[in-house]
């Protein structure tokens, strides 16, 4: 199963969190395959430094990963999906899920959530974690 990995998930990997023990025996799972952009490379370095994580540290989750380019397409095709709230960097992770069809999006971020729901349809994983559903209704894409 190839499963699409944003940030937020990632970020589980590399601390220690709410749900990070769930999302690592998802990670384990021999029948799962990690995915994502080098768009997340960015964004993990960043939440590294910022929660003092040794960049070490976020190197070995993204030893992880498969990790794929973000092509000039990619970034086109990310700017003129739907949903007027949809955030950018949102957009990018979504529009890399389905270029690299993935099978689900694992993420912890409600508007991720919504938008992977709403504007693809792409079944979404988030080991451990039971969003607020009256809250994800209520959210704008």
């Amino acid at each position: 199963m190839r499963v699409y990995i944003d940030t937020s998930a990632a970020v589980k990997l590399m601390k220690e969190e709410p749900c990070s023990q769930d999302m690592e025996g998802f990670a384990n799972d021999p029948h799962v395959e990690l995915v994502s952009s080098t768009l997340t490379e960015t964004e993990l370095r960043r939440a590294a430094t910022r929660n003092g994580e040794p960049q070490e540290r976020a190197a070995e989750v993204l030893s992880r990963i498969s990790l794929a380019e973000i092509t000039r397409a990619d970034y086109r095709l990310a700017g003129i999906l739907p949903g007027e709230n949809l955030r950018s960097l949102d957009a990018l992770h979504l529009q890399m899920a389905s270029s690299l069809e993935a099978d689900f999006v694992v993420t912890y971020d409600l508007r991720m959530i919504n938008a992977a729901l709403r504007v693809f349809g792409i079944p979404v994983i988030h080991p451990g974690f039971e969003p607020d559903m009256a809250a994800l209704a209520g959210s704008t894409v």
